[in-house]
């Protein structure tokens, strides 16, 4: 950071120019056009429910700025390390888990940053990222995010994800595939919604409630959702046109057709002050994606190939040729974000699941042009 880590570090660690390293094993077809799908917001309905736990919650509010951080990321590119095996520009800053958070049965998804949250690329005066994760717990998913104040060596901290329920809220059943930091907001993809939740409303647990591996919780406000069926695998933000675009994109386990692999882009204004997120545009991609992320008329897609194996990232010019594939990717590869340095470059953002393949990794956008 320029006023803290990520910019300055990546800036300078990112800065020089590598081959691009791409392969292509067969041609792509060409991305299809298809219909956008108006989005449908609802910031009431949960309103009195989270006022009366809030109510019930005096003392234990804790402010954005006094969150504390305990544990700290490590580099993690040296030899033998995990990140070696990771299949990217040789200039890519990766960043290692601390402790059980290595091998634990929680799984990062997605990522986002203060890049997302404002145009001056800060929250209350940081800049942060913020990861999503699940871990699988009986027949539900429980999901959490994790705050990283900066890129180097600050810390984070682990923040449960609950419903406005209960004496200490409810845990939030969600897979936290993609996430979007947006003003106040933390938009979660839950698969069959957008679950909002919002930085100003986060409390310390009691010691005996269950706490999902988190002493702190924030809470559900709202929820984004759509009347034909649209899979919320992931989001992320492009704050590089007005309105602003959400993007949506849709994974599949088994092979993409009619219904699947899509991608939809939705004009979001600041401070989500709507009802509905009107369609922008909205594409069905040749291949599965765990992740997408537009600026202007280019779009990244992320898709993984297992456990060992690196996955892609492909690049596209929207209305342009095919899009080009790129195999210097990481393995086990989820969402991806962008963090715009505001002079006309920025970096491509990403996590990784697997426990001995987990990281989280900055690279230079330039290293995957869409021609």
């Amino acid at each position: 950071m320029r006023n803290t880590a990520l910019c300055g570090l990546v800036a300078a660690v990112l800065a020089a120019s590598v081959g691009t390293g791409t392969a292509t094993a067969a041609p792509l077809a060409a991305p299809e056009k298809i219909d956008g799908i108006d989005l449908t917001v609802d910031l009431t309905s949960l309103a009195g429910r989270v006022t009366a736990l809030e109510n019930r919650l005096k003392g234990h509010h804790v402010p954005f700025k006094d969150i504390a951080t305990r544990l700290t990321t490590r580099a993690c590119d040296g030899p033998g390390e995990i990140a070696a095996g990771q299949h990217l520009p040789s200039d890519a800053e990766k960043r290692c888990w601390s402790g059980s958070d290595t091998d634990n049965a929680w799984k990062p998804q997605g990522i986002t940053s203060t890049a997302d949250a404002s145009p001056t690329n800060s929250y209350d005066g940081r800049q942060a990222l913020a990861v999503t994760s699940y871990r699988q717990v009986g027949g539900k998913q429980q999901a959490r995010v994790s705050l990283l104040p900066n890129f180097a060596h600050e810390g984070y901290k682990h923040i449960s994800l609950r419903e406005p329920t209960g004496r200490f809220g409810t845990l939030v059943d969600c897979h936290a595939g993609g996430a979007v930091w947006y003003g106040h907001h933390l938009l979660v993809a839950c698969t069959g919604q957008i679950k909002v939740f919002d930085w100003r409303k986060v409390y310390k647990t009691d010691r005996n409630a269950p706490n999902a591996g988190a002493t702190l919780f924030m809470l559900q406000v709202g929820k984004i959702e759509d009347t034909k069926r649209v899979r919320f695998s992931s989001i992320a933000l492009d704050r590089s046109v007005t309105p602003n675009l959400l993007v949506t994109s849709e994974y599949t386990d088994g092979r993409c057709g009619a219904g699947t692999c899509r991608v939809f882009l939705n004009q979001i204004p600041d401070g989500l002050g709507t009802t509905t997120l009107k369609a922008h545009d909205a594409y069905r991609m040749p291949f599965r994606m765990q992740g997408a992320v537009s600026r202007g008329d280019q779009l990244w897609t992320s898709t993984s190939a297992g456990r060992r194996n690196p996955g892609r990232l492909h690049s596209w010019l929207v209305g342009g040729p095919t899009p080009k594939e790129h195999r210097q990717w990481t393995v086990g590869s989820e969402s991806v974000s962008y963090w715009n340095r505001g002079n006309g470059t920025g970096v491509l953002l990403t996590v990784t699941e697997h426990e001995d393949r987990r990281i989280i990794a900055a690279v230079e956008s330039t290293h995957y042009p869409y021609r």
